[in-house]
């Protein structure tokens, strides 16, 4: 093993537009296999190491991204195209959240009237519009 790579490996990588985005896809999508985990596996030893694995998986791979990517100059990303993928970041940030509130006990809870069954809909018309503009940002930013 050369040095070279140790020295990267324990150093501070700032994240890149790009990175973030690549991140946020990691997260989300492991987060979905753990609560799919969560919810079909007994309590057991087997159910928390595969938990472990999950987690390890997503920081390996986030190590992947951050030590072997090229800085934000080297991209060649154009400052609009850079802000393009920030945007991206941000939106996959605020869907995950809202995705999130979806497997909450007061989304649930919402259920119990007429008007908080309207805003459950509501809610799940502007999860599929955010999905459909983080789409478009996706092609977007494919095209640079």
């Amino acid at each position: 093993m050369e040095q070279s790579q140790i020295n990267n490996w324990f150093t501070y990588h700032a994240p890149t537009p790009e990175q973030l985005v690549a991140y946020n896809d990691i997260r989300q999508s492991a987060k979905i296999y753990a609560e799919t985990v969560n919810k079909h596996v007994p309590e057991c030893a087997d159910k928390t190491a595969a938990m472990r694995k999950i987690r390890e998986s997503v920081m390996a791979a986030n190590l992947a991204i951050a030590c072997n990517a090229t800085t934000a100059d080297e991209s060649g990303l154009a400052p609009h195209q850079q802000r393009v993928v920030a945007e991206r970041a941000e939106l996959e940030d605020k869907l995950g959240k809202l995705r999130s509130f979806f497997n909450s006990s007061a989304y649930a809870a919402m259920a119990d009237t007429q008007s908080g069954r309207d805003e459950q809909d509501r809610l799940l018309e502007q999860a599929d519009i955010m999905d459909r503009y983080r789409a478009i940002l996706a092609d977007r930013i494919a095209a640079f």
